[in-house]
Parts: structure tokens; C-alpha cells; sequence
């Protein structure tokens, strides 16, 4: 299984999101984080284990956390795009991060 590439924009979200968990509790931001790792770790296995989203992107939520992970597949890698809030409109995952950074 190669490893799956992760976008500025997907390392960016993942960051604020550690983050903004770390200040609440830090207990809560490793849980997040190693979901994240996770869930990435089973998209990169089983990429078609979820819908086409929008043209070749596909997503996955992040249980138990209120969170989309965008991804597509080039060839023989996945490349997670962003990660996004359920309650964000469900094409912010276009959008520029905080950095302004758009997806590739």
C-alpha cells in the first residue's frame, strides 16, 4: 500500500485542528489526531470504501469527530485534499485555508 500524500491544505486544517483541541483539553487532541491518522490509514487502504463526492473526490467522516476528509486517487496514490467541519457548506472544502492556500 503506498502511503498516502497528504496536501498543504490537509497538513494545514490538521494543525488548526490539534491546535484548537490542545487548547480545550489535550487528552482530546491526541484522540483527534491519531482518528486522523487512522482514518487516513484506511483510505489510503481502501480508497473506494466511500462515494464519489464531487467529480474524483470522495470523503470520509471522521467518527466520533464532526469532520470530512476530502481525498482523491491519482493512479496509485491517495491524496487527502482537506479536512473540513460538518457544518461548513459542503463545498468548503474548495476554499483557500487559513494560510490561503486553495486545494490543488
Amino acid at each position: 500500500m503506498p502511503r498516502p500524500k497528504l496536501s498543504a491544505r490537509a497538513l494545514a486544517d490538521i494543525r488548526a485542528q490539534v491546535r484548537w483541541y490542545n487548547e480545550q483539553n489535550a487528552i482530546a487532541a491526541g484522540r483527534f489526531l491519531q482518528t486522523v491518522s487512522s482514518q487516513i490509514e484506511q483510505i489510503a487502504r481502501f480508497p473506494h470504501r466511500w462515494p464519489i463526492f464531487s467529480g474524483r473526490v470522495r470523503r470520509a467522516m471522521l467518527r466520533p469527530f464532526p469532520y470530512w476528509i476530502y481525498f482523491r486517487e491519482d493512479r496509485d496514490q491517495v491524496e487527502v485534499i482537506a479536512l473540513v467541519h460538518v457544518r461548513r457548506r459542503p463545498d468548503a472544502w474548495r476554499e483557500p485555508n487559513e494560510k490561503g492556500e486553495l486545494p490543488d
